[in-house]
């Protein structure tokens, strides 16, 4: 089966973002102060789910795949707790960014507070 024209513009790009990359950016330690940079990756060319197992051994996990509650939350404020409120990344008034202009938000470090302001 011959590639298709985009996916050879996908892999030259994504060669010349490495490229740009490596002669601007900076190198890192990922297993030093660079870890929190880590994250789970695929190791063959197909996108599926077969890294998971891996990926939960590292964290002391498993892969749940027989209960129904498992997967994705329904909402952010799940996660609630002590120094930690969804309710900062979304304003109670937007519903809709279909019908509303976009708020762009913007977090300081270390749990400051969030503020909103419209984008152009």
């Amino acid at each position: 089966m011959q590639p298709s024209a985009s996916a050879g513009l996908t892999r030259a790009l994504d060669l010349g973002t490495r490229k740009f990359w490596r002669l601007t950016g900076r190198k890192i330690d990922p297993y030093g102060s660079g870890r929190w940079l880590r994250a789970p990756q695929n190791t063959g060319s197909l996108v599926e789910d077969s890294w998971l197992p891996a990926a939960a051994d590292l964290l002391g996990g498993t892969v749940v795949t027989d209960d129904a509650d498992a997967g994705l939350l329904a909402d952010m404020a799940e996660l609630d707790g002590p120094g930690f409120d969804a309710g900062i990344f979304i304003p109670p008034s937007v519903t809709s960014t279909s019908t509303r202009p976009a708020t762009a938000w913007r977090c300081g470090r270390h749990g400051r507070r969030c503020s909103g302001r419209r984008a152009s």
